[in-house]
């Protein structure tokens, strides 16, 4: 899929959308899309030897869900089809688009990280080039558009959003909603319908992408300043059109996710929370500028109060970056690009709160902005191009240097945690994440260390304290593994939690003899624990106690009704039991409360 349009004699209203004419492309076209195509490989392809990382396992590598593709229709439903399972996976984001595209993936590659990657360079690059098509239609200027371009290809701020497949809602967003405001320029500056339409028609996928997709709206609005053409009618329509798009969008999310933001406040205060994204734009616009010692981990704290010399600063730089704007704004290019990356950053500045204060892939979008105002200042400080050309030939091979550096940290779980650490002496995350690292690659005693040492820093963080046990018990050290759960600081939801994971480890091990007493005093502890009593039901069903396992399974139902998962143990039990009078009696039942599911459904006819 392609957008060629005649550069030679581009004007408000000559471009041609998605329509493929060779002898419209010029040589300059043709070079400037090759030279972006260049830079894009040359600062991402050592991340195709790259392995799976961080959130990838729950996304891809664990999930099921994305290993067939009779699942697509339970992404736009169902949570933990599209998040897939772990404790990183379960933070109420709603992008199935992003499951989709991974189960395409699946589909080419099964689970080979090296073609996942590949999906990912071939989209940021994808992506590049439109922003450089779509500079230059806003514009009408090639130089301009083909410093954004490659600004946006290359700034090693991206390496979160790529080398990170995790990150990948980020492009596709991006794909879809660069494409969007393209054909909005073209139907506000031309009046043609097919524009509206297809400005429309490509912002639904954008939200399904990612919700930040949001941040369309106010992009478009900036556009409609920028083109000053503020009170068209055309332009209304459009604005209300895809406000009345974004809040169905809204509705079905809110009907799967089932809230509106991911938590509550920072700090419980609305007011500490703004006071602290108030420093957080700033580092934004620092690191834009100074792009080094990256991490997926920031440190960033709380600004607590409005006397506060952090509270102070940041809002007395924020009001003069304001007023100096306001000064500067005959510079309307430059302007625009500072507001574009504002806008972009709008939905994750936590106005509806989310899990994150800050992510350097938030700034995928907004990177865009930063390329229109560098390139602006430069074209207007050096008149002579081939100085210009020169200066931003050193920057790009700066910058891909510093991003191929970068990629290498996120090229596997160990070096990812590694430098982390390195980073951040006192992070428990980094330290649990290379403790689990380095027990998968058999180093025992180094990863017992390293999630010694995430417990010591957080001794209150049951994940850790989880995962250091289930490590004594891979390694036989039952001696240290009784010392923690007897001293560990827990409560007795975390400690039944802990338990049941080390019985899961059993199961997988193909131990229900040794899982069994640790699910046992998982359920003692917590009665109202329904997974542990599930893992219980399939523990018991191993050991050929079908009778037992009925009963846990029962109870995880009475504790969770409307659980799918211990109605279909049930049946698959009955079933390979011979009990097929039971195994369609809860048939019944689970297809009265489950009707959308296909499930339940299928297993009776092959009982027919």
């Amino acid at each position: 899929m392609f957008i060629i349009w005649n550069c030679g004699t581009l004007c408000q209203t000559d471009f041609i959308p998605f329509v493929v004419n060779t002898q419209a492309m010029t040589y300059k076209n043709i070079l400037s899309i090759g030279s972006l195509l260049l830079v894009g490989v040359l600062a991402f392809f050592n991340t195709l030897d790259s392995q799976f990382v961080y959130d990838d396992h729950a996304y891809i590598q664990n999930n099921h869900h994305i290993q067939s593709l009779r699942h697509i229709p339970d992404y736009f439903t169902n949570l933990f089809a599209a998040q897939g399972t772990g404790p990183e996976g379960q933070f109420k984001v709603y992008r199935p688009l992003v499951a989709f595209s991974f189960a395409i993936d699946h589909a080419v590659w099964g689970l080979n990280p090296h073609g996942f990657h590949l999906t990912n360079l071939v989209l940021h690059i994808s992506v590049g080039i439109l922003i450089f098509i779509f500079i230059h239609i806003l514009t009408g200027q090639r130089l301009t558009a083909l410093i954004t371009g490659t600004v946006f290809l290359v700034h090693p701020l991206q390496t979160e959003a790529v080398s990170w497949l995790s990150g990948r809602g980020n492009m596709l967003y991006c794909l879809f909603g660069i494409i969007t405001l393209i054909f909005s320029v073209r139907f506000i500056r031309t009046n043609r319908l097919h524009g509206y339409f297809l400005s429309l028609l490509f912002f639904i996928p954008a939200l399904f992408s990612k919700e930040m997709a949001m941040n369309l709206i106010p992009l478009t609005i900036l556009i409609i300043i920028y083109d000053r053409r503020v009170f068209q009618k055309k332009s209304i329509l459009l604005l209300i059109s895809m406000s009345i798009i974004a809040l169905l969008y809204m509705a079905i999310r809110y009907s799967v996710v089932e809230r509106i933001g991911q938590m509550g406040y920072w700090g419980n205060s609305r007011l500490i929370t703004m006071l602290t994204m108030s420093k957080v734009i700033l580092i934004y616009l620092y690191k834009l500028f100074f792009p080094f010692n990256q991490s997926v981990l920031p440190d960033i704290t709380l600004i607590t109060s409005v006397f506060s010399i952090q509270a102070i600063v940041s809002v007395l730089i924020l009001i003069t970056l304001t007023i100096t704007l306001c000064i500067y704004r005959n510079q309307r290019l430059a302007v625009f690009g500072l507001l574009w990356i504002i806008i972009t950053l709008m939905p994750v500045l936590n106005i509806i709160p989310i899990r994150a204060l800050y992510a350097e892939r938030f700034l995928y979008f907004g990177i865009v902005g930063f390329g229109l105002f560098i390139s602006h200042v430069a074209t207007v400080t050096i008149k002579n191009k081939k100085r210009l050309s020169i200066l931003f030939g050193i920057i790009s091979l700066i910058y891909c240097s510093l991003t191929i550096k970068q990629n290498k940290h996120w090229s596997s779980d160990y070096t990812l945690w590694q430098y982390e650490v390195n980073l951040n002496l006192h992070s428990g995350k980094a330290y649990n994440g290379l403790g689990l690292a380095l027990l998968e690659k058999g180093y025992a005693d180094a990863g017992l260390s390293a999630l010694s040492t995430a417990v010591a820093l957080e001794p209150d963080n049951s994940y850790y304290i989880n995962n250091l046990a289930v490590a004594y018990q891979k390694t036989g050290d039952i001696e240290a593994l009784r010392a923690l759960l007897r001293n560990a600081p827990l409560t007795s939801q975390s400690q039944a939690v802990v338990y049941h994971n080390l019985g899961v480890y059993h199961i997988d091990k193909g131990q229900p003899e040794k899982a069994l007493p640790y699910l046992l005093q998982s359920t003692s502890i917590d009665s109202n624990y329904a997974n542990a009593f599930n893992t219980l039901g399939i523990c018991y069903a191993q050991l050929n106690e079908n009778s037992k396992a009925l009963l846990s399974w029962q109870s995880a139902i009475t504790i969770y009704p409307t659980w799918k998962e211990p109605y279909y143990n049930i049946i698959i039990n009955c079933i390979n039991s011979k009990d097929t009078e039971t195994a369609l009696l809860y048939i019944e039942k689970a297809r009265k409360l489950f009707p959308k599911s296909t499930v339940f459904e299928n297993i009776k006819k092959s009982l027919e």
